[in-house]
């Protein structure tokens, strides 16, 4: 989690690269953070890098279901 090259490519990480990211990354990732060990308490007081890490986590997995759900509704506002 020191590492700065990781700092970097999570700030960078947009919008078109998480709707590049393989359906089956995202069903293993899913299965991960709904294990009782990645609950946030936990992974905060182990350390809050991992906690703040876990989050991100989270917040992608949340905006790729969204991007399933808005990407077809912008096509075909495109094609009307």
């Amino acid at each position: 989690l020191l590492n700065s090259k990781l700092i970097t490519r999570v700030k960078e990480f947009k919008e078109d690269k998480i709707k590049a990211i393989p359906p089956a990354k995202i069903a293993k990732l899913k299965q991960f953070i709904t294990k009782p060990e990645f609950e946030k308490e936990k992974v905060f007081t182990a350390s809050k890098a991992a906690g703040s890490l876990s989050m991100w986590i989270r917040a992608v997995i949340k905006t790729y279901d969204a991007l399933l759900v808005v990407e077809p509704k912008k096509l075909q506002l495109a094609e009307a």
